[in-house]
């Protein structure tokens, strides 16, 4: 997974070093390793500096409908918790599939409002794709998925004016290691609202700019041929970097005089 290798090429960035600092001082007993170091972390530290260093270079793959990279928070759930839980290969991409896919589905019942209000999608839905995964990978019947999802629901967060910061990759780090501890609650008996994601003061609402007839039209659309049709196939992997930083090239010089015309096109979501 390119998500993986991203992390581990962005291991010994200044954010994970902070992340790694951080932990020595704040966590717990240092056992989950963080993919391309030595270190190792608390199960809390380690998804966070884990989902940072997949993102912060920005090259996960990418949603098209919403922009969202799904693969950080879920990939970083599996580093930290295969260790512990022994799942099979099988097992762990299933975990990893469907929770990406929960929030992505997510994300299609905000967008593009949520978006466009100022919430750093990755960060606000990558929470409950991380739920999923987590509860999954600890085995967690339907009644406690449910309690997971519904406790993450209360753990949004990420705005976009952290984008181009390193702020903005500890949107999915945090939403990683915040799924975890969903998971965790629920296994433990905590619980939330059974409609504290579609409740008129629940997270959808809040998230969201949409209203009434548009409400309903939007939960068709992330409901919709669920079992049957995936919204992560529409995802796509960046080869080139991302928005203003692609640089021409030729094979051969050529002057200013020379340009008749530049074309940029960019993804309507994120015309910053």
């Amino acid at each position: 997974m390119n998500v993986l290798a991203l992390a581990i090429g962005a291991s010994r960035h200044p954010g994970v070093d902070a992340i790694v600092a951080a932990a020595r001082e704040l966590g717990g007993p240092a056992g989950v390793p963080i993919p391309g170091r030595g270190d190792r972390a608390d199960a809390h530290f380690a998804a966070l500096a884990t989902g940072f260093a997949a993102h912060v270079d920005d090259f996960d793959d990418t949603h098209l409908a919403t922009v969202i990279h799904p693969g950080a928070a879920c990939m970083a759930v599996l580093v930290r918790a295969l260790p512990e839980t022994a799942s099979s290969g099988e097992a762990a991409l299933r975990a990893f599939a469907v929770g990406c896919e929960a929030q992505l589905r997510t994300g299609v019942a905000i967008s593009p409002e949520h978006y466009d209000r100022g919430w750093h999608i990755t960060g606000t839905c990558g929470v409950i794709g991380a739920a999923v995964t987590a509860a999954l990978l600890f085995g967690f019947d339907d009644a406690a998925l449910a309690q997971a999802v519904r406790l993450s629901a209360t753990m949004t967060l990420g705005q976009r004016d952290c984008v181009r910061t390193m702020t903005k990759a500890f949107h999915p780090g945090k939403a990683a290691a915040n799924g975890i501890l969903a998971a965790r609650l629920a296994a433990q008996g905590a619980d939330a609202p059974a409609g504290v994601i579609e409740d008129p003061r629940g997270s959808r609402r809040a998230l969201d700019a949409l209203r009434c007839a548009a409400d309903a039209q939007r939960a068709r659309c992330a409901l919709g041929a669920l079992g049957e049709h995936l919204q992560a196939v529409s995802v796509r992997d960046r080869r080139a970097p991302p928005r203003s930083t692609r640089r021409c090239s030729s094979v051969r010089t050529f002057a200013s005089a020379d340009v008749v015309e530049l074309r940029a096109h960019c993804h309507p979501l994120v015309p910053s």
